[in-house]
Order: structure tokens, then C-alpha cells, then sequence
């Protein structure tokens, strides 16, 4: 209800991290479904791991939400500060850029947190239970999905920034996140194609 209403929080970049937390939840499951089969019982333990791993995951993916919100919500108090003198000028600047990297910082993070996802979702796809290899391919669909969703919000709030060091290096982040997020779903679907 709060996502659908004319707010413009929680936005894009928390329904990222929603969507990051439910790929994460995907690939838990998948890994609980092998767990304690005879049939994949050499995968016993690293399943385990990945129950737990994800638990944290999708943790971490939850609180980012509520970050998201309040980054942006810094963000709009900058806007309202006053402006009539240089010096009120100035400081309003410094606080919209201030906030605005911390508005790229999350998403990123986001974005990082989802990219462990697709490396569980990799290793369920692999080795879980092949009766839910469909659910290890939407865990890393959906991290994907989650990636893209967040890069974008780093993108957008780079426009306030003048630092271009820390330009720079957001952008050398977001082609390194986008990459190995398509290169890991190149093996989802090599994996997925010998099952299916």
C-alpha cells in the first residue's frame, strides 16, 4: 500500500532491496529442500551454509529498505533548507551533496548484497534439489532484477554530486556490479539448460 500511494517513499530503490531480500529467501529455500535428501547428501553442509548465509542476506536486504527511505527523505530536507544568502547557498549545496552520496552509498550496497545472492543462487542451481531448480534460476532473476533496480538509484542521485572522484568510482562500481551479474546469470542458465 505504502509503495503504491502518491509518496514518494519507500521508491525504487526499496522495492530493490525487497525484491534482493526475496531472491534471497528463494535460494534459502531451495537449499532446505536438499537438505536431508539421500540424494544429495555430499551437499549436506555447504546447503546448511547457504540457509544461514541467505537468512543474513535477506536481513541485511530488509534493513536497507528503511534506509533507502530515510536517505531520500535527508535528501528532500536539504532541498527545503533556506537560500537567500550566499552562505545559506552554500551550506544547502553541501548538504543536498552530502546526502546525495549517502543516497548512492545504500543502493550500492544493495546492489553488492544482491550480487552474493546470485553466487548462492549459483551453487542451488548446481547442486540442490533439481526439483527446484526453477526456484534457484527466480532467486538469481530476481537479484538481477534487484541489481539493475538499485544501480539506478545510484545513478540518479550522482546528477547532485560534484565530487567527480566519488563519480568516478560509483561508476566504476555500477559496471563491475552489472557485469558479474551478467556473466553469473550466463551460468544460471548453462546450469539450468542441462536440468530443464
Amino acid at each position: 500500500d505504502e509503495l503504491s500511494s502518491g509518496s514518494p517513499t519507500p521508491g525504487g530503490g526499496a522495492a530493490s532491496a525487497l525484491v534482493g531480500s526475496i531472491a534471497a529467501s528463494l535460494s534459502s529455500m531451495v537449499a532446505n529442500l536438499t537438505v536431508g535428501k539421500k540424494k544429495y547428501l555430499e551437499y549436506e553442509n555447504e546447503m546448511k551454509e547457504i540457509v544461514i548465509r541467505a537468512k543474513d542476506l535477506r536481513n541485511q536486504l530488509l534493513k536497507l529498505m528503511d534506509d533507502d527511505v530515510e536517505v531520500f527523505n535527508r535528501i528532500m530536507d536539504a532541498y527545503k533548507l533556506p537560500k537567500n544568502t550566499n552562505e545559506e547557498i552554500s551550506i544547502r549545496k553541501a548538504k543536498i551533496e552530502e546526502a546525495s552520496k549517502k543516497a548512492c552509498e545504500v543502493p550500492l550496497t544493495t546492489a553488492k548484497l544482491c550480487l552474493d545472492v546470485i553466487k548462492l543462487a549459483n551453487i542451488v542451481v548446481e547442486k540442490g534439489n533439481k526439483n527446484a531448480v526453477s526456484d534457484g534460476a527466480c532467486s538469481a532473476y530476481f537479484a538481477d532484477a534487484a541489481i539493475n533496480g538499485a544501480l539506478m538509484n545510484v545513478k540518479i542521485n550522482l546528477k547532485n554530486i560534484s565530487d567527480e572522484n566519488f563519480k568516478l568510482k560509483m561508476n566504476e562500481e555500477i559496471e563491475y556490479l552489472k557485469n558479474e551479474s551478467k556473466n553469473m546469470l550466463k551460468t544460471v542458465d548453462m546450469k539450468l539448460n542441462e536440468v530443464i
